[in-house]
């Protein structure tokens, strides 16, 4: 027979009426005295209910004798009561261990909810802040009055006589100065566009996550009489950051401007009449202007307004050459034409076979056509007075996937594409309305290419693919110089003052300036 307890051979064994389990006596008498508990099942329990069990032995040997403190029997009897103890007291921890292990995995479980609680009511919060940002922003926009909010519940007040005047008479001007004009003696010449190396390296602009720069322009000018050079960046977090990239890269603003991504920033035309002003276009479906107070310490930035005149993300944005208007295209497979002046969408224009958005648009230079790209390899020719489509390039046939980026030249002649899945660049003549010539990207790091640009000059062409960048010469469209040093794949290109130096961006989140 074993002790319920020390799970050893009994000497005095004991029972329990209650419970039926079996215990040495002198044990179990210790427990009750300090418990008054079944150590097995903690039903109340006293000595009252143990009965002592006969095991057979002849009783004629009595009991052993008291041991004394000098003898070998007393040191055995010490050493089997503190046997007893130790065996009494690690029973009880381990009952303890298996009370503290469930109440641990009882507190871990509601550990657990409590953070999926706490991450679900932070993004609830985050939204909703976002949400009042938004809402404040379109509300200070709006002003006062209600003639000032744009809205896309109509197709535009239309073409009046006096935008067509407007557009017609800047169109006439700038194609006579065209035709006569020659590139300036401080145009950069093809030698030093040869030599153009990596100059200026802005990196970690933007947030981690999402990470990523999508659009860059630049501004060199005197504003309220400080000469100003700036690069304006727009990101995938949102934000735009405005660097001075001729004082060692210094950020001069950095702001969240939209709840989604910036797919376009570009500085308003005109910066004699709204000095520090820029566009910026967002997957959040609006156009909004702002305004860089150039006076402040901390050039602070402004809503000025904000267009909502699409159903879907706005992928490009482009000023009109008067500067009195921008055309806005969209995912939702609509462009927008839209008066700076009144701040009225002028039209809104759609057509039934375009079967998927736009994903890409610019302006000619001189105002009257514009083009635009879309995700089935379309390319689509509009005039703008009218908003009809004029021509349609067989895109189909020449390119392979969503065209990525349009440039027009400034002679006003070509026009240049590329598309996501194909490492050519196509050239257009505006004369033909035919594909004249294909520039073969050599030795392409990644499979299609992201961006094109022709320069102010109309003496060369740029082109990215992956981190890499190709400039050539109009015409002969010959390479020049090979450029590299993003570590991921570039976005957006500008073209600096004089053709002397162009400016890139990239999922790498960083800024970079090649020149002589």
């Amino acid at each position: 027979m074993f002790c319920s307890i020390t799970k050893e051979p009994v000497q005095e064994p004991v029972i329990s009426k209650k419970t039926g389990h079996l215990y040495e006596k002198r044990i179990i008498q210790k427990y009750l005295e300090e418990n008054h508990k079944c150590p097995i099942t903690g039903e109340d329990m006293t000595e009252d209910d143990l009965i002592e069990l006969k095991t057979g032995t002849s009783t004629l040997a009595g009991k052993p004798r008291p041991p004394t403190a000098t003898s070998i029997p007393s040191l055995l009897t010490l050493f089997q009561n503190e046997w007893d103890s130790v065996m009494l007291e690690t029973y009880q921890l381990k009952q303890q261990y298996q009370k503290v292990r469930q109440e641990l995995s009882h507190a871990l479980y509601q550990h657990d909810a409590a953070c999926r609680v706490i991450a679900r009511l932070t993004k609830e919060r985050n939204e909703a802040r976002e949400a009042l940002i938004n809402l404040q922003q379109t509300l200070n926009a709006q002003g006062p009055t209600e003639d000032a909010e744009m809205t896309d519940a109509s197709n535009g007040m239309g073409m009046t006589p006096e935008i067509i005047e407007n557009m017609s008479n800047t169109s006439n001007a700038l194609s006579k100065v065209r035709r006569k004009r020659k590139p300036g003696p401080d145009v950069a010449t093809h030698d030093e566009v040869k030599s153009f190396t990596s100059k200026i390296e802005v990196p970690s602009l933007h947030s981690t996550n999402p990470s990523g720069i999508l659009s860059v322009d630049l501004l060199d000018n005197t504003l309220n009489g400080k000469k100003v050079t700036w690069a304006l960046t727009g990101g995938k977090d949102g934000q735009i950051n405005i660097i001075d990239y001729k004082n060692d890269g210094k950020i001069v603003n950095n702001e969240k401007t939209h709840s989604k991504k910036i797919n376009k920033v570009q500085w308003y035309t005109k910066q004699d009449k709204m000095p520090g002003a820029f566009f910026t276009a967002s997957a959040d479906k609006t156009v909004k202007l702002w305004n860089c107070n150039v006076d402040s310490e901390d050039y602070a930035i402004s809503n000025q307004y904000t267009f909502k005149g699409h159903s879907a993300e706005i992928t490009d944005l482009s000023i009109h050459a008067t500067g009195d208007y921008f055309a806005s295209a969209s995912a939702d497979s609509t462009w927008s034409l839209v008066d700076l002046a009144t701040n009225q969408l002028i039209v809104k224009v759609s057509k039934d076979d375009i079967e998927s958005g736009f994903s890409c648009a610019q302006f000619h230079p001189d105002g009257l056509i514009y083009a635009t790209g879309t995700d089935d390899d379309q390319i689509r020719i509009w005039d703008v007075k009218s908003a009809n489509n004029v021509a349609s390039f067989s895109a189909r046939n020449e390119h392979v996937g969503k065209i990525t980026s349009i440039s027009f030249a400034e002679n006003g002649y070509h026009l240049a594409s590329c598309a996501d899945n194909e490492s050519i660049i196509r050239i257009w003549d505006l004369r033909k309305l035919k594909n004249i010539y294909n520039i073969e990207f050599e030795n392409p790091s990644t499979e299609g290419l992201q961006v094109v640009s022709f320069d102010p000059s109309a003496q060369y062409l740029a082109g990215a693919c992956g981190g890499d960048i190709k400039i050539y010469l109009i015409k002969q469209w010959t390479e020049l110089c090979h450029l590299s040093g993003h570590s991921d794949n570039i976005t957006s290109l500008c073209w600096g003052t004089n053709s002397k130096s162009l400016a890139s961006v990239g999922m790498d989140r960083s800024l970079r300036f090649y020149g002589v």
